[in-house]
């Protein structure tokens, strides 16, 4: 099951056995070498790391149980990796070559494995008017570094790729406001 990452933010994070939410995920620290999830942030300012993540269905992530809320200092996991390496929202992406391609305003990650699929990337004027729009495939990213993503160079801006991924934004609902937490 593929997602965005704008539609997994906000979402409630629940044991089955409780039946209420505990918090509400905030954000997503990306293992920029794997591409894989590092650690689901939350609005209680803890983490909770992958493998104590159950499932995410029916738009909320399912967590083992409460002790999966940790320090973030307490996974090591998520220590080895540069806190601005591990965040991709709105970083900007350059080719090998230098060029400016435009910042992350999306990605999608695939939820069996938590992982990174591709980049929603879109390059603006004026911080208005949108010049131009890519999806840049994980394959394609060379190197994911504090304040850049190096992709491949001649990456082409593919009409298909786009409409695929208006398509997974169109089938999937905007998330729940982050106030509503008795749900």
């Amino acid at each position: 099951m593929l997602r965005l990452y704008s539609q997994l933010i906000g979402r409630p994070i629940r044991v089955k056995e409780l039946k209420t939410t505990l918090a509400r995920a905030m954000d997503l620290a990306m293992d920029p070498d794997r591409g894989t999830l590092a650690a689901l942030h939350t609005t209680r300012r803890e983490v909770i790391a992958p493998v104590d993540i159950r499932a995410y269905e029916d738009d909320i992530w399912w967590i083992k149980d409460t002790d999966a809320f940790i320090e973030e200092e307490s996974l090591i996991r998520l220590q080895s990796i540069p806190k601005k390496r591990r965040h991709l929202w709105g970083k900007r992406v350059e080719s090998r070559d230098g060029d400016y391609l435009g910042r992350v305003a999306d990605f999608v990650v695939e939820m069996g494995t938590l992982s990174l699929v591709q980049l929603y990337v879109k390059k603006k004027f004026a911080f208005f008017w949108v010049l131009e729009k890519r999806i840049i495939q994980f394959k394609e990213i060379v190197e994911i570094k504090d304040d850049v993503i190096i992709v491949k160079n001649n990456l082409l801006t593919d009409p298909e790729r786009l409409q695929d991924f208006f398509r997974l934004q169109a089938q999937i609902e905007a998330p729940a406001p982050l106030a509503s937490m008795d749900k």
